[in-house]
């Protein structure tokens, strides 16, 4: 769900000269929801790009969720451009270690990332159900993918080569975790409307 659209950016930007490290975390295997749009040559190809640039390109079959943290600890930019989520809290993990993160702007990314601590794409979007989502349907998904890539390319390369930009999002993604998801913060607001009710 996005990651050859990553990796078609990264052979780009491979092909440029640009410097820079791709982590990736995955069993590289489908799962059960939004990957009946990834096929078995789509699998195949992602292997072969990964093993052709392992010079850039580390790939993790699966690490505990301490280490994830550290790598993004460790790491400038962090990338879910999913085809789709449920709610996407590796975003939120990445921004509490400081890692700005690139995501599509559809549901539910747009509502914990943001274009001032982060990257939003601009993909093609659908009201369903009274809700704004990806539409994935006939010759639209060539369209969300060729958007979707287009996005990576633009973000990704600007975030190596502007440094400063990259900076500011990191420390605004840390600041927005601070501010906007702090578990003793949002207890306080609770606390205090169940004071002014009983009241």
């Amino acid at each position: 769900k996005g990651g050859m659209e990553i990796l078609q950016a990264t052979e780009k930007l491979i092909a440029e000269g640009l410097d820079f490290k791709l982590n990736i975390v995955s069993q590289l295997k489908k799962g059960e929801w939004k990957d009946e749009y990834i096929t078995a040559a789509d699998m195949e190809k992602a292997k072969q790009i990964i093993n052709k640039h392992d010079n850039v390109i580390t790939h993790y079959f699966s690490l505990p969720s301490t280490e994830i943290m550290n790598l993004f600890k460790q790491s400038h930019v962090g990338l879910l451009p999913s085809y789709g989520e449920t709610y996407g809290y590796v975003v939120l993990e990445a921004q509490a270690c400081g890692c700005p993160v690139i995501t599509p702007n559809m549901p539910p990314f747009r509502e914990f990332n943001d274009n001032a601590f982060g990257w939003l794409i601009d993909v093609p979007l659908k009201e369903r159900n009274g809700t704004l989502d990806s539409d994935l349907s006939g010759e639209n998904l060539q369209l969300f993918q060729t958007t979707l890539y287009s996005g990576l390319y633009k973000t990704m390369k600007e975030a190596i080569e502007n440094k400063t930009l990259l900076k500011e999002k990191a420390v605004l993604a840390l600041e927005h975790i601070k501010n906007d998801h702090s578990p003793e913060r949002k207890t306080a607001i609770l606390e205090q409307i169940y004071v002014d009710a009983l009241q």
